[in-house]
């Protein structure tokens, strides 16, 4: 079994850092953990036990010590090997300045960090070699987090990725009458920014709520995950799962738990990675 622990970003960093993570425990034989797709800017991370390997397409391939995983449109799957030890830094939506980069630039992509951000990748090697006993204070990278980032994103797309984030977001063309802009603009703009258009960035939001209620209410109907994560009914769910997670949800999220997830206080989270979802901020 596994065991994943969130600490949601303090509000000084929460504009370009949403969350770190850690997933520790010992893999079982065979154990792929999904990556399905989500609305992140990125996600950096660390494995600080024995290195996992990507299974990507059929291939298999290892990963670095410590590698970039971009948003996704399609599910990836890790496969944890022996003593798991791995701390990740989730980046919110259109957001990758922590990374000095864009969320289009890493769209699709898992990238060693070295190759993205050196300065990054020396610090966090760093802080793994002087951890005082081996010990893991996920705060310590709050301090860390902040000498590195570059702000370098879009404001007027990240306001409009966190209002599209949610079930209860508006349409494109209210939101860009909201911004003070035209659909139009707001639509490449948000396109160059985090490298899909604001309808496939919906539906991307979409299914990454109904994969988080499953993981933190596994026994829940999957018609009611459908209606809560605004989908028009279970049919359109089972879609977007085949479509874009390659199986129908009851194999894709599974009936029992194989990762158990706490956030901040021990609350309950979804999985995959873990994560905490935050109401939209405008700060």
């Amino acid at each position: 079994m596994l065991h994943s622990h969130s600490l949601p970003a303090p509000a000084p960093l929460a504009r370009h850092v949403d969350c770190v993570w850690r997933l520790t425990g010992q893999a079982e034989k065979d154990l792929r953990v999904p990556i399905l797709p989500d609305v992140a800017g990125a996600d950096v991370v660390l494995q600080l036990g024995e290195p996992g390997r990507l299974v990507e397409e059929g291939r298999v391939r290892p990963l670095p010590a410590r590698f970039v995983v971009g948003g996704l449109g399609r599910a990836l799957l890790l496969e944890p090997v022996g003593a798991v030890d791995v701390v990740g830094i989730h980046l919110p939506p259109a957001c990758a300045c922590l990374l000095g980069s864009s969320a289009a630039a890493l769209r699709e992509r898992v990238l060693p960090l070295a190759q993205v951000a050196p300065g990054l990748d020396a610090a966090l090697a760093g802080w793994a070699r002087q951890r005082p006993g081996g010990e893991v204070a996920l705060e310590a990278l709050w301090p860390l987090s902040s000498e590195h980032l570059r702000p370098c994103c879009d404001a007027l797309v990240c306001e409009a990725a966190r209002a599209l984030s949610g079930a209860d977001g508006p349409p494109v063309a209210e939101l860009a009458e909201t911004l003070g802009v035209s659909r139009r603009q707001l639509t490449r703009r948000f396109q160059e920014a985090v490298g899909v258009p604001p309808r496939d960035f919906v539906r991307f939001a979409r299914m990454a709520r109904a994969w988080r209620g499953a993981a933190t209410t596994p026994d829940r109907k999957l018609a009611e995950l459908a209606a809560e994560a605004g989908y028009a009914d279970q049919p359109h769910l089972d879609r977007d799962f085949r479509e874009l997670a390659g199986a129908p949800p009851s194999k894709a999220l599974g009936k029992g738990r194989r990762v158990v997830a706490t956030v901040g206080e021990e609350a309950p989270s979804g999985v995959s990675p873990p994560y905490k979802s935050r109401p939209p901020s405008r700060g």
